[in-house]
């Protein structure tokens, strides 16, 4: 019995290449034990391959729709993981160096500014006051004077933009695990 798969060609690789390799990698998963030449070979024409001979002893020949849904279980899985990556990203760039609008100007949220606004903001409250003259550093370098409850909003404003972007990322992630199809993974997007 003779099993075609029809392929998408990447740049790199000739079409037969392509084929050959989403072929044994498509047994591969069904197949774990499976190996090329020994248990299978593979024929490719023009694109198509076809498995040529197979070893009945490691179970029943895949049809072509077995191994087609078997490549696209393997595609899918890499474009999940390819998309979490970039949402990862997007969070990282999203709760560490976004700064966010305050007092009128922007602070940073990059993880030692927010260490050092939480821990200040922690410590100046157990005291309850902040020293004469207290100013914070924008993100262009400038010092805006605070008072304790301006430079605790301040931590709150950090606090809920990082919880934001957590929730996003977590959000996110889920839908992306959720996803059935390419097309699905490909729409999660970060905005």
């Amino acid at each position: 019995m003779s099993t075609t798969v029809t392929v998408i060609t990447p740049a790199s690789m000739t079409a037969d290449d392509t084929a050959l390799h989403d072929t044994i990698a498509a047994v591969s998963s069904l197949f774990p034990s499976a190996q090329y030449s020994t248990d299978y070979t593979v024929k490719v024409t023009d694109g198509a391959a076809a498995i040529l001979t197979w070893n009945a002893a490691i179970g029943t020949q895949p049809t072509a729709a077995q191994i087609q849904s078997a490549l696209d279980a393997i595609k899918l899985s890499a474009y999940k993981q390819t998309q979490s990556s970039a949402i990862q990203a997007d969070y990282q760039n999203a709760a560490y160096n976004t700064p966010i609008a305050y007092m009128g100007t922007t602070f940073w949220t990059d993880s030692d500014s927010q260490f050092k606004v939480l821990g200040s903001a922690w410590g100046y409250g157990k005291v309850g006051a902040v020293p004469d003259g207290f100013a914070w550093w924008d993100a262009t370098g400038n010092p805006v004077p605070m008072t304790l409850d301006q430079l605790e909003g301040l931590a709150q404003a950090t606090l809920v933009e990082v919880e934001a972007a957590f929730v996003k990322r977590k959000t996110l992630l889920a839908d992306i695990a959720a996803a059935t199809t390419v097309a699905e993974v490909q729409a999660v997007a970060w905005s």
